[in-house]
């Protein structure tokens, strides 16, 4: 078997369920914003592609108000 190979550059596009999301991710350096719930990043090889996604994602973490900060009871 042969290895799977990739073209180069990948295009890495991610659609959200909230647009707010997706403003946010926007931000990032590189990344386009075709609709209101998609963005589209264009990285050099898998390693870049593995950081945008892992920042992309890791900012959906942070709470958006003071009650989504409290802890659930």
């Amino acid at each position: 078997m042969k290895p799977y190979r990739l073209n180069h550059p990948l295009k890495v596009e991610v659609s959200f369920k909230n647009i707010v999301d997706a403003e946010l991710v926007s931000y990032l350096p590189g990344v386009e914003r075709p609709s209101g719930r998609t963005v589209v990043f264009k990285a050099q090889d898998m390693t870049e592609a593995s950081k945008f996604l892992q920042s992309a994602l890791g900012m959906n973490t942070f709470p958006r108000n003071a009650a989504d900060s409290e802890p659930k009871r």
